[in-house]
């Protein structure tokens, strides 16, 4: 005896279920995109206790460190596909000393901590003008001249993520001659001071009674 049976087996298209958006990123805020190559699928957007967080293809999220959410897809055919998506804020965290005086003659080191270790950076400084070799070192060799300047560093890390931080520059002479003169006013009351001195670049007056000033000639 025999028994035969045709079987019809019908294979649906893979859904490839992808994201776009996630990883490590600059910002705390992101958009997830689902993405299928298959159409009428519909999406969920899950957190790692598996509770429902959004049903939409695009999916906003704010993260403080590393965070895992799951998006699930169902097309048409009942069939299902899951995948991980892990977003990691990762910004540059840097320390960068704003402000660096040094009398002339005195080496000018720029102070970078990094203070994420796991990080490798990149630096740029600007204007190029102002060093003497190569700009994209933590500590790049200053061209010292009297006065002040300021300069700016943007600072990378692995991720594309990048901080711009400017720093102020004061190169003092130490041979600085310091002089000024006065004349008392027809009010009795109001005196004018008049700066003499040479090789200096800011002031600060104080005039002895609480009050004072940054004015080359107050």
């Amino acid at each position: 005896c025999q028994y035969s049976q045709d079987i019809v087996v019908v294979v649906y298209p893979e859904i490839k279920l992808s994201v776009s958006g996630g990883g490590n990123i600059c910002t705390q805020e992101t958009t997830l995109v689902a993405n299928s190559d298959v159409a009428n699928v519909s999406f969920a957007w899950l957190n790692e206790n598996g509770d429902t967080l959004s049903t939409e293809t695009s999916f906003m999220v704010t993260v403080m460190d590393s965070t895992r959410y799951v998006l699930t897809a169902e097309d048409e055919y009942g069939c299902i596909e899951s995948l991980d998506v892990d977003v990691v804020f990762d910004p540059v965290v840097v320390n960068v000393t704003d402000t660096v005086s040094v009398c002339l003659g005195e080496e000018v080191i720029f102070s970078t901590d990094n203070l994420d270790l796991s990080d490798t950076l990149l630096y740029q400084w600007s204007p190029s003008s102002l060093f003497d070799g190569p700009t994209d070192v933590a500590s790049p060799n200053y061209i010292e001249q009297i006065g002040v300047q300021t300069v700016s560093v943007i600072i990378t890390n692995q991720h594309g993520c990048s901080v711009t931080q400017d720093v102020t520059v004061s190169v003092i002479d130490p041979n600085i001659d310091l002089s000024f003169t006065s004349e008392v006013q027809c009010d009795g009351v109001t005196v004018n001071f008049t700066n003499t001195s040479s090789n200096a670049f800011s002031y600060v007056w104080d005039f002895g009674d609480g009050n004072s000033s940054s004015m080359q000639n107050p």
